[in-house]
């Protein structure tokens, strides 16, 4: 900026910037899913390219605990580290060039996936001639319901019986006696 009297000298300042925009939500605000993480996508609200923006996940609305966040000078950032199987909110603001946050545009939820359960060494246990029961590591946080198939088909195809359970183990009982039996 130049200011000067008319016929007189002149003096310089600036730059000046404007605020950012806040960005605006894309029409898939979400991608990438996995057990630890995801990326959340926005459009630029007409901020120019390499403006900066933060992004943050919560699994509170109220965002009173942030569990995630990243600075980016993109239109999406990736966000790890987070819990499996868990429901999380994400929102980004955007910062101009002088430093001032712009509003929050918020992005709705998503939930991580669920982690695959693992077997232990020994996943049967307290056999008997009519039943078993089926241990595995979930890697989930509690609450989260696993399904376990069981059937003399190693296709698990038709099952013999089916169990829904927050447990980390089932109990089978009246199955067939010396019977094979394959379980997932």
């Amino acid at each position: 900026f130049r200011v000067a009297t008319a016929g007189g000298p002149s003096m310089n300042a600036g730059p000046a910037a404007t605020l950012a925009a806040a960005p605006a939500l894309s029409s898939a605000p979400y991608s990438a899913l996995s057990a630890t993480g995801f990326t959340v996508s926005w459009s630029s609200a007409g901020n120019p390219g390499g403006t900066l923006y933060r992004v943050e996940a919560a699994a509170l609305s109220d965002f009173s605990a942030v569990a995630g966040s990243s600075l980016t000078r993109n239109i999406f950032a990736a966000l790890g580290g987070l819990t499996s199987n868990t429901l999380y909110y994400a929102r980004a603001l955007a910062i101009s060039h002088g430093g001032v946050n712009s509003g929050y545009a918020f992005f709705g939820s998503t939930r991580t996936l669920v982690t695959t359960p693992t077997l232990p060494a020994e996943p049967f246990s307290n056999q008997s001639n009519d039943g078993f029961t089926f241990t595995w590591i979930g890697g989930n946080p509690s609450g989260t319901i696993y399904r376990v198939n069981i059937s003399t088909d190693p296709s698990l195809t038709p099952p013999a019986a089916s169990v829904d359970t927050t447990a980390l183990s089932a109990s089978f009982t009246g199955l067939n006696s010396n019977r094979l039996y394959y379980a997932a």
